[in-house]
Parts: C-alpha cells; structure tokens; sequence
C-alpha cells in the first residue's frame, strides 16, 4: 500500500433465513492479490442483520412500460412483488394521481407470502388532454400496508407517445373498371402526422391476371409546424390478356407502415383497390369518331 490511497473494502455477508441474531462480527484480512501471507491488514467488523425484511416491487414487461401510453387512454402494468419478510404482507397497491405526473391507478388489493413472490396487475390511466409527448420521471406506485415494514414504493420512468394519423389514398379511387391490355398509371399517396420516421409502401403480390410495376417514391415534408410527411409511391397495373370479364377474386393490396420515434409509435396498413375487368368492345363502343372536316367547320362558327 502506498501512503495517501484510500482503501475501499467491500464485504459481502450472507445469512440463512432461520438466522435470529441482530448482528455478527468478523474479523477481515486483506492480502496482496495471488498470496496468502503476509497480512497487509486486519481489521474487525460488526454487520447489523435486517430479521425484518423488506418487500421490493419490480415491474415486468408490458406494452404501457415498453412503448407507452396516449393521452386518455388505460393500460395493464404488470409487476413482481418479492419478499425477504418473515411473515406474509397484506396491503394495496396504487399509483397515487399528482400534480407532477398525470398517471394514476386505483388501489388493488395485494399479498406477499412471506420470502416469497407475486404477480400484480394494475390498471393504470393516463390523463386526458393535450399532454406533451416525452418522458415522466418518478411516476409513483405505492405499496401501503398494516406493517410499517412491509410498506413499498416503486419510482418508475414512463413515456406518453402522440396520437398519430396514418393513412393512404390512391389516384384511382379503390373500384377501378379496365380492359385487358391498358396501361393505368396511378399514384398510392400514404400521409402521417409525425413526420419524424420514413414511411415505406410497397405492394402485395397481385392477382393473378394482372402485372403491377413499381416506380419510384416521393417524400413531401410540411404542414402545420412541419411535421407531416407525405410519401407518393408511382404505379402501373394491367390486366393481361385473355382474362374473364367481371370483378377479379382478390384485390391489389398496397401495404404501407412507419417506424416508431420518440414519441409515436409503429404503425401500419394496407390499401386495397378492387379490379373489375371489362370486355374490349365495351372500350372502343365509347369512343366517338369526329371527323377532320367537321371538327375544321365548327371552329369557324362564330
């Protein structure tokens, strides 16, 4: 040991339960490391031995711990009471509402066999309103028994996440009537209100008849503050030759999704757009034949 370094010394002492003494002591020995002599001091110490025990509250995975809650909304938050007491513990569990945070829960019922474990479901509320996305430090859930000793507290980090809208529409319209060999250009235009994550859309396998090419995506930013996001996915469909007139079996579906940011989560959807196939005749009964010379007269009409 050099002169002027503190020493830190840690000991770590293990009782069984049936253990009844309020204290122990010991007498601790330090060694260079790799040798057992000579002492390079000794020492006596005195631990003071909890008979009383504790219970520890712990929470387990859940949708409202691990991706949070919305505004007005009541989730299931799980956890896991355990118990170093010698005696079983009886009290309620709650998260007591304060001005700080805006969650709270009515208190349940709970017991904790004594050295034992137990699972606790608690319904747990967020606030209505229009609360800022983000993190709340120190949330409170409160253990509160008969037995001073067996009383708990839990301090947890939680996060409130912002509504999202998330949807799509097509060019087309979803009901779309076309004869075999056509070319239809057509845009999938998918908006969100985060704006803060990339939106993917891609598309499901086709029907069968029909051949459906991908182009290239555009991404618009703007809105109100700047936080929507517009993604414009371009299309071609064509019905293939030969197929049977009338509505096919399944539709084109357009699948599209976005990621999950700090305060929104993951979300997805698909846009179906339903074919009706049409016979060729119908097509060309529609288109009406002008010709040259009377299209030149009527613009000369005054």
């Amino acid at each position: 040991m050099q002169g002027a370094r503190a020493l830190i010394v840690t000991v770590q002492c293990f009782f069984p339960v049936t253990f009844t003494s309020s204290s122990v002591t010991a007498s601790v020995t330090l060694l260079a490391e790799g040798t057992d002599s000579p002492p390079i001091e000794q020492f006596a110490i005195t631990a003071t031995v909890d008979l009383t025990g504790k219970i520890h509250i712990d929470m387990l995975p859940r949708p409202g711990f691990d991706q949070g809650f919305f505004p007005g909304t009541t989730m299931d938050c799980a956890f896991i009471f355990k118990s170093t007491m010698g005696v079983d513990a009886t009290g309620m569990f709650s998260c007591p509402p304060t001005d700080r945070t805006p969650f709270s829960a009515s208190a349940v019922p709970v017991t904790v066999p004594a050295r034992g474990q137990t699972e606790v479901h608690l319904p747990v509320t967020c606030a209505p309103g229009l609360i800022q996305p983000g993190f709340f430090d120190d949330v409170e859930f409160d253990f509160v028994s008969d037995n001073p000793a067996a009383s708990s507290r839990a301090l947890l980090r939680m996060q409130i996440i912002a509504v999202r809208s998330f949807w799509a529409t097509s060019s087309i319209g979803t009901e779309v009537s076309v004869a075999p060999g056509i070319l239809i250009p057509f845009q999938v235009t998918v908006n969100e209100s985060g704006g803060l994550s990339p939106v993917t859309v891609f598309p499901a396998f086709p029907p069968g008849g029909v051949d459906l090419r991908v182009a290239e995506m555009t991404t618009l930013t703007g809105g109100t503050g700047g936080n929507n996001l517009s993604a414009i996915q371009n299309f071609t469909l064509i019905v293939k030759g030969g197929m049977p007139v009338g509505p096919l079996a399944a539709p084109i579906s357009i699948g599209f999704s976005v990621g999950a940011d700090a305060t929104h989560p993951a979300q997805s959807g698909n846009l179906d757009i339903h074919i009706n196939v049409l016979p060729p005749e119908e097509i060309r009964s529609r288109i009406r034949y002008s010709p040259p010379q009377a299209r030149r007269w009527a613009g000369r009409r005054r």
